[in-house]
């Protein structure tokens, strides 16, 4: 049908107010499931769109889809919150598989581009972590969930502890305000004090700041990470090696992979028998290291890390052959000193030899460790030393 203009005032003021009135009627409808999914991106792989659809029916009405080259976000987040998830996301994927070939491991296709939920409303994350049996933790706001292969996360940019502090910061700047435009008998403020509570929101913005990358990095990044390595068939559902799963993990929380998150080096330092022949014995041995709620998580997390990337540096053939032992079977569960045996089969006995060589390793990492400066005093928010993947 061709469109016939007229140069006819009547007939525009006419045609504007019916097209005017089907907008608004538009907007004051529930949108389709189409509307709230974009366009698929021309990648591989492709959208699964019938469980993008059946994840959307589940959700409420402000849920959109997303695509990014991997992954497909379904959330009610802002669009500019979108692009940093997808980004993070994304870059981990490539990471992974940058990884995989330096290993020179064989990847398999996951076919779809992999599920990830990300919540705006903090309610929301809670219902959906309780119906998973997760606790939902303002330091801890995602998770994988191996049985349904989908990443869940929260908009950290919505923390009640982040937008708390930045009220405080709007309160300051507002009193800031106040005094510079105080006259006649308002109190007023000296220069001095101008410049100290300029300071003060200068370290709360930093700290705000260095917070909210502490979260991606340590969330994320992290939870991403284990998604990607199962679905790419680098980790296999149910392996119950823990310090494996969360070893490598830890490798892709930073933008580079193979880089480490100068936050958890501050966690493995902050023990020197983290780097000791004992510690990582239990690392090995005891699962219960790496649960929510153990004792000194942080540091266990940190030295597993730690302990991946020194058996990756020392022989990457070793270190795939041992991802493909046979205790990667969901149905393998072998007790403590089965799975020291099985390490040591692939690695090496747990000896002298093998900690002086570990503790070389460690000792060139400390040299290379900055100062976290600002970074060690973000956790105050949290009220604990750390975050917690």
């Amino acid at each position: 049908m061709t469109l016939i203009v007229r140069d006819d005032p009547v007939r525009w003021v006419a045609t504007g107010a019916v097209v005017f009135a089907v907008i608004l009627v538009s907007a004051c409808r529930t949108p389709p499931l189409a509307a709230r999914m974009e366009s698929p991106v021309r990648s591989f792989p492709p959208a699964d769109e019938r469980a993008e659809q059946e994840l959307l029916r589940e959700l409420n009405d402000r849920f959109r889809a997303y695509h990014g080259e991997y992954f497909s976000i379904v959330t009610d987040a802002r669009p500019e919150e979108v692009a940093e998830f997808r980004k993070s996301a994304d870059e981990t994927y490539a990471a992974v598989q940058a990884f995989a070939a330096y290993l020179d491991f064989a990847l398999r296709s996951p076919g779809r581009k992999l599920p990830v939920i990300v919540f705006a409303q903090w309610r929301d994350y809670q219902s959906w972590a309780g119906r998973a049996g997760i606790e939902a933790d303002q330091a801890l706001p995602g998770f994988f969930d191996e049985r349904t292969n989908r990443c869940v996360l929260f908009d950290y940019a919505n923390l009640p502890l982040i937008k708390a502090k930045r009220e405080e910061l709007a309160s300051m700047r507002e009193d800031l305000r106040s005094a510079a435009t105080a006259t006649g008998g308002s109190p007023g403020m000296t220069t001095d004090q101008v410049r100290d509570m300029q300071d003060h929101i200068h370290r709360i913005e930093t700290r705000l700041a260095l917070f909210e990358a502490l979260v991606n990095q340590t969330v994320v990044r992290h939870e991403i990470a284990h998604q990607v390595l199962c679905s790419l068939g680098v980790i296999r559902p149910g392996d119950g090696r823990f310090w494996l799963k969360e070893g490598l993990a830890l490798q892709f929380e930073t933008n580079s992979g193979l880089q480490h998150n100068q936050h958890r080096l501050n966690d493995f330092f902050a023990d020197d028998a983290n780097a000791s022949l004992a510690n990582v014995r239990s690392l090995i041995g005891d699962p219960q290291r790496l649960t929510v709620g153990a004792d000194r998580l942080p540091e266990a997390y940190a030295s597993a890390g730690v302990l991946a990337a020194y058996l990756i540096s020392r022989s990457s053939a070793t270190f795939v052959g041992y991802l493909r032992s046979a205790s990667a079977r969901a149905d393998a569960v072998p007790e403590r000193q089965a799975r020291i045996a099985e390490f040591e089969a692939a690695f090496g006995p747990l000896d002298r030899d093998f900690e002086l060589q570990f503790r070389g390793f460690v000792e060139g990492l400390r040299q290379g460790l900055g100062k976290a400066g600002d970074a060690d005093q973000a956790g105050e928010w949290t009220q604990r030393k750390e975050l917690q993947p």
